[in-house]
């Protein structure tokens, strides 16, 4: 539904990224975050993994790595290198 759709990218704003676990197909997890330069959404990096590897990572792990990898990714586009 519209409602619900709404609030899960609310909570992907909020949190910074957003995840798929097993939604689309069982045993495969994906988190995504984009990449704003210019105040724009330029891009999204994401990761897919196996399930068990993302749990054992961690999401907070996964999450700060791929948020990482975002913002490094967006400080290229700017012309502001890491």
């Amino acid at each position: 539904s519209r409602k619900a759709l709404a609030d899960e990218v609310a909570l992907a704003r909020d949190a910074g990224y957003a995840t798929n676990i097993e939604a689309w197909q069982p045993g495969l997890a994906v988190l995504a975050a984009p990449v704003f330069a210019h105040q724009r959404l330029q891009a999204v990096v994401a990761l897919a993994t196996v399930t068990a590897r993302f749990t054992a990572l961690g999401i907070t792990t996964v999450s700060r790595r791929v948020m990482h990898a975002a913002e490094g990714i967006a400080l290229r586009i700017e012309g502001r290198v890491p």
